[in-house]
């Protein structure tokens, strides 16, 4: 257990201090910053151009095995974001306000559990796993405080 600082006659459990401290630092900081692992088409075309149009959110770290992949990212935001080539290492540069996870399908659910793990948000691309058992396995986690949303994507009629 941790005591709080604000409040010293409480004290909270080691993800609920992660969490706390991580939107305290947020809130001493004008923006909002993002890493983002897996610079496919997807994450070009969809995330990286939408990110950089909000004057509130600065793309600080990109993560990718392709150096081809993050050549071009690096064009489309401009700037000195950081690079890393696996997302245990952009995890641990510990400067990050949240994650987006756009890598291959098969290795969201590893992605998320590790950004959960840092305490931090995470936006995961469709589908969080490739099959109902993966989901069902004891190793999931959710974030701290209990809180985990999923959103998807629907065709128009």
């Amino acid at each position: 257990m941790i005591r709080d600082a604000e409040s010293p006659c409480q004290t909270v459990d080691r993800a609920t201090a992660i969490h706390y401290c991580h939107y305290r630092r947020m809130e001493m900081r004008d923006t909002v910053r993002l890493g983002i692992t897996g610079l496919g088409s997807w994450a070009r075309r969809a995330y990286l151009p939408n990110i950089k149009r909000m004057g509130d959110v600065e793309i600080a770290a990109l993560c990718t095995r392709s150096r081809a992949n993050m050549d071009v990212a690096l064009k489309l935001v401009g700037g000195t974001p950081r690079q890393f080539d696996s997302h245990s290492e952009m995890l641990s540069w510990g400067e990050l306000d949240g994650v987006i996870v756009a890598t291959a399908a098969c290795s969201h659910r590893a992605v998320v559990e590790a950004v959960l793990q840092a305490g931090l948000p995470v936006l995961c691309a469709k589908p969080l796993a490739t099959t109902v058992a993966v989901l069902k396995t004891p190793e999931r986690h959710t974030a701290p405080g209990g809180v985990f949303g999923e959103f998807r994507l629907r065709e128009k009629a």
